[in-house]
């Protein structure tokens, strides 16, 4: 008996063929969807963080197993000294040092505080004075607009390393210790230059508070080391956890207001330009040490309780008190 096969017509293919695509283009869909999320996971996109998507631990801080040549870290106190040690640690590995014995350091986050003898295999060595450091080559002057910095050492003074202090105490702080701080932060930036010459690393604290993934690149060749992405980006995450003091900022600027009358704001102001001027006599370039706080004075200009701000009846008022600071 002979079986005839009827071969299939044009519909039934096309049938067929519409079938097997369908499940083809269906497949594609599913696996360009499931590749689009782990891409979006593992490759960070346009305005996402960095350290969004980086989780950060904090590093054992080590001294180095060979001798280092570290620079001083010349500060005025109140300046972010602290901060900065912190992310140098953290990007480093390397521990700081600190002509100093802080006890409250040592026991948060700075294991070789209290060991200066072991400077030579530090990073860096901390020091608020001039004299302590003679014997090292280098220095980082990290500087901080002295409205700012002034009013941080003030809070340090009367509440420690993050708490505030009243108003009455941020009154008595200054009163007692305005021309005193003065002088020693201006003397400061002059002795480091006579004593360090070009063999300085300026860092303004207010640039690496607006832009520390620059900053903290310069300072690592400065200190010629070498620093993988992750651990600068956890660096800067860590230290904004741990090492600022935190204050609102109408808090701040109400802070500024009770420290600094408009006579000590026009001193203020002449010791921002006469430093600027010795840094750009130093090292040949401009310097801004005004800070977003030197804006104190507009902003006291806002508030119907106080007058309005007026530079020439400021300098006035200081040359009846003959009101002379020695740097």
């Amino acid at each position: 008996m002979c079986i005839t096969m009827t071969p299939p017509n044009n519909i039934t293919i096309i049938k067929h063929q519409l079938k097997r695509n369908w499940k083809l283009l269906t497949l594609y869909c599913i696996v360009s969807f499931i590749l689009s999320i782990l891409y979006r996971s593992f490759i960070p996109q346009e305005g996402d963080s960095a350290s969004d998507k980086v989780t950060c631990t904090r590093r054992e801080v080590k001294l180095s197993p060979t001798i280092l040549s570290p620079p001083a870290l010349v500060s005025f106190p109140g300046s972010g000294s602290t901060w900065v040690r912190h992310m140098v640690q953290q990007m480093t590995g390397i521990a700081t040092v600190s002509v100093y014995c802080d006890l409250y350091l040592y026991k948060h986050g700075f294991p070789y505080e209290c060991r200066v003898e072991k400077a030579k295999y530090a990073s860096l060595v901390k020091t608020h004075e001039i004299g302590r450091v003679k014997k090292y080559t280098r220095a980082v002057l990290l500087l901080r607009n002295p409205y700012d910095a002034l009013l941080s050492y003030f809070n340090f003074v009367k509440a420690g390393h993050k708490g505030h202090p009243t108003e009455k105490a941020l009154r008595n702080a200054s009163a007692e210790l305005f021309d005193f701080s003065l002088n020693w932060y201006m003397n400061l930036i002059k002795e480091t230059i006579e004593q360090f010459g070009d063999n300085v690393h300026v860092i303004v604290y207010e640039r690496l508070r607006d832009n520390p993934r620059q900053e903290l690149t310069r300072l690592a060749r400065y200190l010629d080391v070498i620093i993988a992405d992750r651990d600068l980006t956890c660096a800067i995450t860590l230290a904004e956890e741990s090492f600022r003091r935190q204050t609102k900022n109408k808090n701040h600027h109400r802070m500024l207001e009770i420290a600094f009358d408009w006579d000590k704001m026009a001193v203020l102001d002449q010791a921002i330009r006469d430093a600027e001027r010795m840094l750009e006599a130093a090292y040949k370039r401009k310097f801004d040490l005004s800070g977003k706080s030197r804006s104190v004075n507009d902003q006291a200009g806002k508030d119907d309780d106080l007058p309005e701000f007026n530079e020439d009846i400021a300098d006035k008022r200081n040359r009846d008190k003959h009101y002379e600071l020695v740097y």
